[in-house]
């Protein structure tokens, strides 16, 4: 995946365009592995893994040279009537 991959919307909107939907950070758990160099490229990963209601479950990885040195989970709330 090149860099114009990652900044174009999944949904064939224009880059910069808004989402159809806003959310907001309910909750935010952060796992610190290793140091994470700066200089060097960073492998980022996200997922949903689950959704419920208007609540989104999502997992981030950061990987350096291919080390795991990050991990995060968020609770994301989708905020209706905001955009």
């Amino acid at each position: 995946m090149d860099v114009d991959d990652i900044r174009q919307p999944p949904d064939d909107r224009p880059p910069d365009s808004r989402p159809e939907a806003a959310y907001a950070t309910a909750e935010l758990t952060v796992e610190y592995h290793e140091t994470t160099p700066m200089g060097v490229p960073l492998d980022v990963t996200s997922r949903v893994v689950g959704e419920i209601d208007r609540s989104a479950q999502v997992q981030t990885e950061i990987l350096a040279d291919g080390a795991l040195t990050v991990t995060g989970d968020v609770t994301a709330v989708r905020m209706d009537g905001v955009l």
